[in-house]
């Protein structure tokens, strides 16, 4: 029996299938497990606490690639004001941000990126 097998009724099940599916397509979960989060810190806080609700999910194969991972808990990291409400809300969930160490090649042209050195590879950002 899996820890999920023991909730009690009427409780969530999203994070138990999360898991499965990751452990059915050999995926991991970056949270907790990368420089910069080791901690595994909460990425949703409320009245009635905190958790871990935003998750980066990566191949095992490229895990090693994560440079970084930052829940940004402080508007300095904020590209935006972080307490601009958005459809008249302020979101309960703090931003993430993964820097990938890459190698990309474009028009014959070779590019490497880390977290501890500027890059010159292309900026990518998701929002």
């Amino acid at each position: 029996m899996n820890e999920c097998d023991k909730k009690p009724p009427g409780s969530g099940t999203w994070g138990c299938e999360l898991l499965e599916l990751c452990r059915s397509t050999e995926l991991l979960i970056a949270n907790g497990r990368t420089l910069g989060d080791v901690k595994g810190e909460y990425t949703f806080t409320s009245p009635r606490g905190q958790s871990t609700v935003d998750y980066f999910i990566v191949s095992a194969e490229h895990l090693s690639s994560v440079a970084d991972m930052k829940v940004m808990r402080d508007a300095q990291y904020c590209n935006l004001p972080c307490d601009v409400p958005h459809d008249g809300q302020k979101s309960d969930h703090f931003p993430l941000q993964l820097d990938l160490a890459c190698t990309i090649s474009i028009n014959n042209t070779t590019a490497r990126s880390s977290s501890s050195q500027p890059s010159n590879c292309p900026q990518f950002k998701y929002v």
